[in-house]
């Protein structure tokens, strides 16, 4: 038996702001963009900023791979574009791109 104490931690404890951001705004409710933007509209620049810094990361982080990392996004929103990787990458790019209208606007 595996002992617990070494077992990596979840991916969202490791990056909670990913995963709040998943779990509170990817509802699949609405597209992609808007909900994305409703992170920023309802929380601030401030804290997207935060969100897409820990998205980037994860998606650098070479512990996590792929397989964890659409697993991660099935697990915690209905949107799934091919694989978490891409999913991931996509949100981070339309967070990106509206947190720079926000700031330009």
């Amino acid at each position: 038996m595996a002992d617990g104490r070494f077992a990596k931690p979840r991916l969202g404890e490791r990056y909670p702001d990913v995963a709040y951001l998943l779990g509170a705004y990817l509802l699949g409710d609405d597209d992609l963009e808007m909900e994305i933007g409703e992170l920023v509209a309802t929380d601030g620049a401030e804290r997207a900023e935060l969100v897409l810094a820990e998205l980037r990361a994860l998606l650098l982080d070479q512990t996590v791979d792929d397989e964890e990392l659409t697993t991660f996004v099935r697990t915690a929103s209905p949107w799934l574009i091919q694989t978490g990787r891409i999913t991931l990458q996509h949100v981070a790019d339309q967070l990106a791109e509206i947190l720079g209208r926000t700031a330009a606007g």
